[in-house]
C-alpha cells in the first residue's frame, strides 16, 4: 500500500525578499514510493521519492524554496539522507529520485498491522513576505508484509505381516496470512517419491486432508517415511515457496509360526523293508521363514529329512523320507521342524504318526522217527521241531501229539521270536502187533499283533522191526497102529515171532 502525507511547516528564520512576488506560501513536499506493494520477510525494498514545490493546476502560487534537503527513515529506524541533484525549487518544478534507498525486510520491524512502515520528510527555507520562514513535507508509507506458512502434521498405523500395508492420515494448515497455492504433499519412503495430495489452494487458516499407504521395503524394523507438504502464495507481488516436513514410523505386526504333518504309506510293509512316509512343512504365519529343518527320530534321533532355504507365508512344501520297518506291530516316529523368522524367532512344530507293519505269522512243525530200530512193545522215540517262520513274534505256541489222546501237549512255549526254534522230544511205547507206527504232532500259536491263529502239523510213520516166526510140532499116537489101519497123529503150530501171522497153513506129506 502506498499513500501519501503532506505537511507544511513555517518558521520566521529573517528578512528575506518575497520569491515570486506574487507568492502567496509554501507549496515544498515530498512524496514516498516503494518498489513494491508487499514483500516477504528477507525481501530487499526499494524506497523512491518526489520532491516538488506547488500543486500545478492549483491556481496557487508558491514561494521559491532553498537550501532543500529530504531523508528517508526505513523500517528499521535508520534515517538516510538523500542527495538532490538540486537544492533550490521554483514554483511546480519537481524531481524524482528513484530506488535511493534499500532495506531489507526484518521480522522485528513488521508492525502490529503486519505491515512494515516507512517515512519521507524534505525541509527548505521558504522564500515568502519579509521574513523567510522554514518548512517542508512528511509522508509515511507502509508496506504489507506476507509471511506464508504451511505446517503438516501425519499419523501412522502398522499393519499385518512383512506385506502389510502401513497407512498413515494427515492434515495441512495454511498457518499464514496469505491464501497458498499448488499445496502438494509428498511421501518419500521405501527410497521414492509419492504424490499424496494433489495440487490445492487453501486459504488462510484452511485446513486439507490426506491419506495414503505403503508396503516397507524391510519389514523387520520401523519403516520411515517423510512427508513433505510445498506451496506458494502466487497471489504476492514476489511469490516465495514455502515448506513443511513431518516424519512418521511404524511397523507391521510380525508372527512367525510353522506346522508339520507327517503322513505313514499306504499299504504297511514287513519288517525289514523300507517305512516310505510323506510329509509337509506349512508356514502358518506372516512373515518369511529361514532354514528350515526337519528332523525324524528314526532311525536315530536327530536324523535330517528335510532342508529348505525359505519359505514365504501361506507356502507348503513337501517331502518323504523312510527308515527301515522294525519287528514290531507298529512303528511310532516323530518328526521336528524348526525355522527362524526372517526378522528373528526360532517356532517349531512336532508331528507324530504310528505307521503298521505288515505281518506274515507261520509256524513250523517237524518230528522225525528214532534212527534205530523199533521193535513192537518197546519205546519210539520222536525228535521234534517246532520253529517261527514267519516274521512276526509268535505267543502261546503249543505242540500236541494224537498220541496216547488227541490234544496231548508235548512242548509249550510263551512266545518265539521270528526264525527262532525250539527242540521237544516224546517217547511212545510201541504197540505189540505194530508193522509200523505214525503219530501226529501239531503245532498252534498266535500272531503277536493280529492275534490270527497260525497251524503246523507233522506225521512221521516210524517202521518196526518185526521177527515172524512159525513152529509146527507132530506126536506119534501111543498105541501102535496096525498095517491099514489109522494112524492119529497130534501136533501143534505156534508163532514163535513178534507179530502176528496170517494165512497159517499145517500141511502133511501123508497120505500124498
Amino acid at each position: 500500500m502506498m499513500g501519501m502525507f503532506l505537511m507544511w511547516m513555517g518558521v520566521v528564520s529573517g528578512l528575506a525578499d518575497r520569491v515570486p512576488a506574487d507568492c502567496t506560501g509554501s507549496g515544498l513536499g515530498i512524496n514516498l514510493f516503494t518498489s513494491i506493494p508487499d514483500v516477504h520477510i528477507g525481501d530487499t525494498l526499494f524506497y523512491s521519492v518526489n520532491l516538488f514545490n506547488g500543486i500545478p493546476g492549483s491556481g496557487r502560487v508558491v514561494c521559491d524554496a532553498t537550501d532543500i534537503q529530504a531523508f528517508i527513515v526505513t523500517p528499521d529506524g535508520r534515517t538516510n539522507v538523500v542527495n538532490l541533484v538540486r537544492r533550490t525549487l521554483h514554483q511546480g518544478e519537481a524531481d524524482f529520485y528513484p530506488d535511493v534507498v534499500s532495506y531489507v525486510v526484518r521480522a522485528q520491524d513488521i508492525q502490529p498491522d503486519g505491515t512494515i512502515l516507512a517515512t519521507a520528510r524534505d525541509i527548505g527555507v521558504i522564500h515568502q513576505n519579509d521574513v523567510n520562514s522554514s518548512g517542508g513535507g512528511f509522508q509515511g508509507v507502509n508496506t504489507q508484509v506476507n509471511e506464508p506458512c504451511v505446517q503438516i502434521s501425519a499419523l501412522c498405523v502398522g499393519g499385518v505381516g512383512e506385506n502389510g500395508l502401513i497407512t498413515f492420515t494427515g492434515k495441512v494448515t495454511n498457518c499464514g496470512n496469505n491464501t497458498l497455492v499448488g499445496v502438494t504433499v509428498t511421501n518419500f519412503v521405501n527410497n521414492g517419491y509419492f504424490t499424496v495430495l494433489f495440487p490445492t489452494n487453501l486459504a488462510v487458516g484452511q485446513v486439507a486432508t490426506f491419506s495414503g499407504s505403503w508396503i516397507p521395503l524391510n519389514p523387520c524394523g520401523p519403516s520411515v517415511a517423510l512427508l513433505t507438504v510445498r506451496a506458494s502464495d502466487d497471489f504476492t507481488a514476489t511469490p516465495r515457496v514455502v515448506t513443511s516436513s513431518a516424519t512418521v514410523a511404524c511397523q507391521n505386526t510380525l508372527t512367525p509360526g510353522i506346522q508339520v504333518t507327517k503322513e505313514c504309506p499306504l499299504v504297511p510293509v514287513a519288517p525289514g523293508q523300507l517305512v516310505v512316509f510323506t510329509g509337509s512343512v506349512k508356514n502358518t504365519g506372516n512373515i518369511t521363514l529361514t532354514n528350515i529343518v526337519v528332523l525324524n527320530d528314526r532311525p536315530v534321533s536327530n536324523t535330517p529329512v528335510f532342508t529348505l532355504a525359505s519359505l514365504a507365508p501361506g507356502a507348503v512344501a513337501s517331502f518323504s523320507g523312510s527308515y527301515p520297518a522294525p519287528t514290531n506291530c507298529s512303528v511310532s516316529d516323530t518328526l521336528l521342524a524348526s525355522a527362524s523368522g526372517l526378522c528373528g524367532g526360532l517356532v517349531s512344530s512336532s508331528a507324530t504318526a504310528t505307521c503298521s507293519i505288515l505281518t506274515t505269522p507261520a509256524i513250523s512243525v517237524v518230528a522225525l522217527c528214532p534212527v534205530g530200530a523199533v521193535i513192537p512193545g518197546g519205546l519210539v522215540t520222536y525228535t521234534g521241531t517246532v520253529q517261527n517262520v514267519g516274521n512276526m513274534t509268535l505267543t502261546n505256541v503249543v505242540v500236541t501229539s494224537d498220541r496216547p489222546g488227541v490234544g496231548t501237549v508235548v512242548f509249550a512255549t510263551a512266545t518265539l521270536l521270528p526264525g527262532a526254534s525250539a527242540p521237544f522230544t516224546v517217547n511212545y511205547t510201541v504197540p505189540a502187533d505194530a508193522c509200523s507206527i505214525s503219530t501226529t504232532f501239531t503245532g498252534t500259536a498266535r500272531d503277536l499283533c493280529t492275534l490270527a491263529t497260525v497251524v503246523s502239523a507233522s506225521t512221521p510213520v516210524c517202521a518196526v522191526l518185526t521177527a515172524p516166526s512159525v513152529v509146527v510140532t507132530l506126536t506119534c499116537p501111543l498105541v501102535a497102529a496096525n498095517t491099514g489101519g489109522v494112524i492119529s497123529l497130534t501136533g501143534t503150530v505156534r508163532n514163535s515171532g513178534n507179530v502176528t501171522l496170517k494165512e497159517v497153513f499145517v500141511v502133511n506129506n501123508q497120505p500124498g
